[in-house]
């Protein structure tokens, strides 16, 4: 079977995760050569998933992509000796490509006590910050959950709100699959989400980001381009009533 290295090297979270698709072919023997930036994309993959993924080889930068030519700069100061004995595979950013991930029965979850959701108000791109999900009233709106926000470092989260900080991706993978459902902005965590198959509302701050949403992943997700709040308010309460009996998976 013939190696095939793809490059995910400098990629955001976001963009490597879209790399998944390219993980279901058998024709090849997968490696990944990323990076310290997205190595939690790899990790989540191999000790989670059934996407045929050998291994990744894990450069020592943390560098992450802001356009193609950097990417393809990357590239060129990939070794040669690190895909020697393979085919060099690029791909493109963000081609959105996401779709469900095929979960390992191996996570032992239970449904939560008390119903929650989960919330992602910012990133490190501050500019996909989007206010209209501050000025929501989300205790008012959704009576009886808890609100969990998942943020990094200081940013910003929802009044009242139970905080998780800095986690990786397959620590916030039990979190998110017990949420009744997420709300996020255009973000890798609400694209992580709707992979997982939690109902996703993804909050986008004009249309052009549309074609990196989740409605195109199977289950019910919504994309929402520059909502008012009550928008916002309507579609929580709707993923509220259409959730009302969703139930975590049982894996053994």
């Amino acid at each position: 079977m013939k190696k095939r290295y793809i490059i995910a090297g400098n990629m955001r979270v976001g963009d490597a995760l879209g790399i998944a698709h390219l993980l279901t072919d058998t024709d090849y023997e997968n490696w990944v050569i990323g990076n310290m930036y997205n190595e939690q994309v790899w990790e989540f993959f191999s000790k989670r998933t059934s996407l045929h993924i050998k291994g990744y080889i894990l450069m020592q930068d943390k560098e992450f992509l802001m356009d193609m030519n950097g990417y393809h700069r990357y590239v060129s100061r990939i070794p040669k000796e690190a895909y020697a004995d393979g085919e060099m595979y690029l791909v493109d950013a963000d081609g959105g490509n996401t779709f469900k991930l095929p979960l390992l029965p191996s996570l032992q979850l239970s449904s939560p006590t008390t119903p929650y959701i989960t919330v992602q108000t910012d990133s490190i791109s501050d500019w996909k910050a989007m206010d209209v999900i501050f000025r929501t009233n989300f205790t008012k709106t959704l009576p009886g959950f808890k609100i969990i926000a998942l943020c990094q470092g200081k940013q910003r989260i929802i009044p009242g709100s139970e905080v998780v900080t800095d986690k990786r991706l397959i620590e916030l993978d039990p979190l998110i699959r017990c949420a009744r459902f997420h709300i996020g902005i255009c973000s890798a965590i609400t694209r992580f989400a709707s992979m997982l198959g939690v109902p996703s509302i993804m909050v986008h701050w004009g249309p052009n980001t549309k074609s990196q949403g989740v409605e195109r992943v199977e289950g019910l997700n919504r994309d929402l381009i520059n909502p008012s709040i009550k928008q916002v308010e309507d579609t929580l309460q709707e993923f509220a009533t259409k959730t009302l009996t969703r139930e975590v998976e049982a894996f053994v």
